[in-house]
C-alpha cells in the first residue's frame, strides 16, 4: 500500500483466542502492524486515545528516520543500607517520560531505562526497569553496544553505602 497499515484487535478475549482469528491475526502481521489492545473485563479494547495516537504517530513516522535508537534514562536509583532500608534521590520520572513519548511519536526507536519513578512513559519501543546505580550503568552499557543517541534524565544517586548490612538493622542499632 505504500503506507503503514495499523490494526488494533477489539473483541472478547475468547474470540481473539479462537483458531480462525489467531490465524488471521498471524497473517495480518505479515503486512500490517498489530497494536496491542487494552485488556479490560475480558475484552480487547482500544488503548486510551493518547496512547493510540502515539502508536499511530510512531508507525507513520518511523520510516522517515534511519537512526538506530535513542536511549533515555529516567527515574531515580537506590542505595541499600540494609535489607529493607535505602537512600535515594527523588525523581517523578515525568521529564524522562515526556521526552520518551515525544521521540516515540516522531518514530524513533526509544529504549527507556527507568529507575523507580511515579511516572512511566505511556509508549516506548522498550522499557527496562532498574533499581541501583550498578544496574543503571550495566543497562546503559548493554544498550549502547549498538550506536545510539543517549539522553540522561535520571536522578542518579550521588552517595552509595560502602556496605549493605544483611538483615534489618533495628531502631536500636542492633541486627535482627
Amino acid at each position: 500500500y505504500g503506507r503503514p497499515v495499523i490494526f488494533v484487535p477489539n473483541m472478547h478475549d475468547s474470540l481473539l483466542k479462537g483458531p480462525g482469528v489467531t490465524a488471521n491475526v498471524t497473517r495480518l502481521r505479515e503486512w500490517a502492524t498489530v497494536i496491542g489492545a487494552r485488556v479490560e473485563e475480558g475484552k480487547q479494547k482500544f488503548p486510551d486515545p493518547a496512547t493510540l495516537a502515539d502508536e499511530v504517530a510512531y508507525h507513520l513516522n518511523r520510516e522517515r528516520h534511519h537512526l538506530p535508537k535513542t536511549v533515555i534514562t529516567m527515574g531515580t536509583t537506590r542505595g541499600y543500607i540494609d535489607s529493607v532500608r535505602y537512600i535515594s534521590n527523588y525523581s517523578s520520572g515525568r521529564l524522562g517520560s515526556m521526552i520518551a513519548e515525544e521521540l516515540y511519536r516522531w518514530g524513533l526507536n526509544t529504549h527507556v531505562i527507568s529507575g523507580p519513578a511515579r511516572y512511566a512513559p505511556r509508549v516506548a519501543t522498550r522499557l527496562e526497569m532498574v533499581e541501583s546505580n550498578d544496574q543503571l550503568a550495566d543497562a546503559c552499557q548493554m544498550a549502547l553496544l549498538q550506536p545510539a543517541a543517549l539522553i540522561m534524565a535520571a536522578s542518579v544517586l550521588d552517595f552509595i553505602p560502602d556496605h549493605v548490612q544483611t538483615g534489618k538493622i533495628s531502631s536500636a542499632g542492633e541486627l535482627k
